[in-house]
This record gives structure tokens, C-alpha cells and sequence, in this order.
């Protein structure tokens, strides 16, 4: 199992996009905030991943790939 934990991406402004592959199998909602991170960033994953479910629960742009 691979995971993405809390505030990986803590204060990351310039940051244009993430690319989570669909290995990822445990993400925490609360991974990114766009409070005080890039609020267009993309995220970069596979259709019904596992990243494309907590993308979407916070709003993010999701690019299926």
C-alpha cells in the first residue's frame, strides 16, 4: 500500500500540478489545502482512483490520465 499522508503539500504555491499514480491507495482529504497552497493546481490521475475521489472532495481540478 502506498499513501499520502497530512499537509504533504503544506505551503506549496508553486506547485501547477500533482501527478498521483492509482498505486496510491490511501489519501488523507487533507492533503492539500488551497488556503495556502496553488488553488489551480491540477491533479493528474487515473478515473475512479483513489486521488481522483479526495481531488474532487476538496474542489480541485482533476485531469484523468
Amino acid at each position: 500500500m502506498q499513501e499520502i499522508g497530512i499537509n504533504v503539500f503544506a505551503n506549496a504555491k508553486v506547485i501547477k500540478y500533482i501527478e498521483i499514480p492509482a498505486s496510491v491507495t490511501e489519501i488523507t482529504d487533507v492533503f492539500y489545502f488551497t488556503a495556502s497552497n496553488n488553488p489551480d493546481v491540477e491533479i493528474r490521475t487515473p478515473k475512479g482512483s483513489k486521488a481522483e475521489e479526495a481531488a474532487n472532495s476538496l474542489g480541485l481540478k482533476v485531469i484523468n490520465n
